[in-house]
C-alpha cells in the first residue's frame, strides 16, 4: 500500500526519534520537508519555554534579570585606589 504525503508527514510528526529517523531514511525525497518540520516544531517548542520563563521574569527589572544569571553581579568590580 503507498502511503500519500500527508500520511507520511502525519507519521513523522507523531513519531519518536527511532522511528522518525527510519521514517527519514525511508523517503529520501521528503528529506527537506521532513527537515522544515523538524525547525517548525523546534522553533515552537523554543517559542514555548521562552514564553514560560519570560513569565517569570516580566516582572523582574532589567540588572535583576541579569543577576540572575550572573549571580556575582556579571563583570568584576574595580576596586577602589586605597590611597
Amino acid at each position: 500500500m503507498i502511503k500519500s504525503h500527508t500520511e507520511i508527514y502525519e507519521d513523522y510528526r507523531q513519531a519518536d526519534f527511532s522511528d522518525r529517523l527510519s521514517i527519514y531514511l525511508q523517503y529520501p525525497e521528503l528529506r527537506n520537508d521532513f527537515l522544515e518540520i523538524d525547525l517548525h516544531e523546534g522553533s515552537a517548542r523554543a517559542s514555548r519555554a521562552r514564553d514560560s520563563i519570560g513569565g517569570k521574569h516580566q516582572s523582574l527589572k532589567p540588572n535583576e534579570r541579569f543577576r540572575r544569571f550572573f549571580p556575582f553581579g556579571g563583570f568584576p568590580r574595580r576596586l577602589k585606589d586605597p590611597r
